[in-house]
C-alpha cells in the first residue's frame, strides 16, 4: 500500500496475463487504507466466481460482441433496433466506461434523462437492450452482477390513444366504396391486422365459407425490401372473424388470383415495399382529406391525419363497445399477454367513465338553473 501525494491510497492487483504472457495489473485507489481494501476484497470475489477482469472492455466493445455474437437469430427488424439503440442511445452516455465499472446509480441516471426525451415505449426498449447486455455479460463471466436488474422506469404521464370517430369511421366507408385502395384500408379497419400480417395475406388464407382470415406469416422490411417471416409472436398465429362490410371488398380482391398469391400487391405484381407502402397510405390520407372537404368552403376545410396502428387501436375500441370479452379479444389481436389487451380495455373503460361524469355533472347544472 502507498501514499500518493494527492493523500489517496493505492494499491496495486495482478488481475490476469496478456496474451504475450506479461502481467495485467491494476491499480486500487482510495481515500483511505479501509477504502482500498474493500475494494480489493470485491476484486478478488470476482476473481474467485471466475469473473474475467483481464479484458479491458468498454460498454461499447461489449455491445458490439453482444450484438454480433448473442443476437443473431433474432428477426431483423429488432436486430435493426437493438442496434440502433446501443449506437443512439446507450454508447453516447456510457459507451466509454470500463464494462466492470457500470453500477445501478448509473444506469438509472441515464433512463431518468432518457425518459425526458424519448416516449414510454422507448425507454421500456432501451431498459430491456441494456439488461440483456449485462446479463449476458454475467453468463460469460464479465461481471458478477447485472446492475440493470432493478433499474426503475420513471412515470409517465399516459397519453391518450387516438381513436378514428364513428363518424369518421362511417365517411370512410362511404369513400373506400370507389377508391382504388378502398380493400387494404377496409381491411385495416375491420380485421385490427397489423400491417405486415395484411402484406402478407394470401388468397388461401381466406376461408369465406367459414368466414375466417387465418394470419399465419408477417412481411417485415429489411431495409426497403420486403421478407416473408413467421408473426410477432405465437399468439400472433390466429384466426379472425370476417365481418360482414369487408366480405364484399376481399371478394372482389381475390378474384381471378390464384391460392398461393397474395392479396396485396403493387401494380408489378409484387410485394409492397416499405417505402411504397407508406407512399400509399400518404395517398390515401390525402384523397381521404379531398373527399370531405369537396363540398365544404375553404374556410370550413378540416385535416386529418391517420397512422395504420391508429386502424389496430379503433378496431380494439369498436370490439370493446360491443362487449366482445377481454380474452376473444386478445386471441383477435394477437396480443402476446392478455395484460396488453386489459390495459387497452381498462384504458378505455376510464374515458368511458369520465364522459358519463360529464353528462351527469350536464344535467345537474342543467337541472339546477332550470
Amino acid at each position: 500500500m502507498k501514499k500518493r501525494a494527492d493523500g489517496r491510497y493505492c494499491k496495486q492487483i495482478l488481475i490476469g496475463y496478456k496474451p504475450d504472457g506479461t502481467r495485467r495489473m491494476r491499480t486500487i485507489y482510495g481515500k483511505t487504507i479501509k477504502e482500498v481494501e474493500k475494494k480489493l476484497s470485491e476484486i478478488h470475489k470476482q476473481i474467485d466466481l471466475g469473473i474475467n477482469l483481464s479484458d479491458d472492455l468498454t460498454v461499447c466493445q461489449w455491445g458490439d460482441t453482444w450484438l454480433k455474437t448473442f443476437k443473431t437469430d433474432i428477426a431483423n427488424n429488432t436486430y435493426v433496433r437493438y442496434s440502433g439503440i446501443v449506437r443512439n442511445q446507450i454508447n453516447p452516455i456510457i459507451g466509454d466506461l470500463p464494462l466492470t465499472g457500470v453500477r445501478l446509480h448509473t444506469l438509472q441516471k441515464m433512463i431518468n434523462e432518457l425518459s425526458e426525451q424519448y416516449a414510454p415505449a422507448t425507454v421500456k426498449k432501451i431498459k430491456d437492450v441494456l439488461h440483456q447486455m449485462f446479463e449476458q455479460a454475467v453468463r460469460s463471466q464479465y461481471i458478477a452482477i447485472n446492475p440493470a436488474e432493478c433499474i426503475a422506469i420513471p412515470k409517465f404521464h399516459q397519453k391518450n390513444r387516438e381513436v378514428i370517430s364513428m363518424e369518421h369511421v362511417k365517411i370512410i366507408e362511404e369513400f373506400c366504396k370507389d377508391y382504388k385502395h378502398g380493400t387494404f384500408v377496409m381491411t385495416l379497419l375491420y380485421t385490427g391486422m397489423r400491417r405486415g400480417e395484411i402484406l402478407a395475406l394470401r388468397v388461401q388464407d381466406i376461408d369465406f365459407e367459414n368466414e375466417m382470415i387465418f394470419v399465419t406469416k408477417a412481411v417485415e422490411f429489411i431495409c426497403n425490401t420486403p421478407n416473408i417471416k413467421t408473426p410477432k409472436t405465437p399468439k400472433s398465429n390466429r384466426a379472425i372473424p370476417i365481418l360482414n362490410p369487408l366480405i364484399p371488398y376481399l371478394k372482389k380482391a381475390v378474384e381471378g388470383k390464384e391460392k398461393t398469391e397474395f392479396v396485396f400487391t403493387g401494380y408489378d405484381g409484387n410485394l409492397y415495399t416499405k417505402s411504397s407502402i407508406q407512399r400509399l397510405f400518404k395517398a390515401f390520407n390525402r384523397d381521404y382529406n379531398r373527399y370531405i372537404n369537396r363540398s365544404k368552403a375553404e374556410e370550413e376545410h378540416e385535416t386529418v391525419h391517420f397512422t395504420m396502428h391508429q386502424f389496430r387501436h379503433t378496431f380494439c375500441t369498436m370490439m370493446y363497445d360491443a362487449g366482445v370479452d377481454v380474452k376473444t379479444a386478445q386471441d383477435i389481436l394477437g396480443h402476446s399477454s392478455v395484460n396488453v389487451t386489459l390495459d387497452i380495455y381498462t384504458h378505455l373503460s376510464r374515458e368511458k367513465k369520465n364522459i358519463n361524469i360529464d353528462k351527469m355533472n350536464s344535467y345537474i347544472e342543467s337541472q339546477l338553473k332550470a
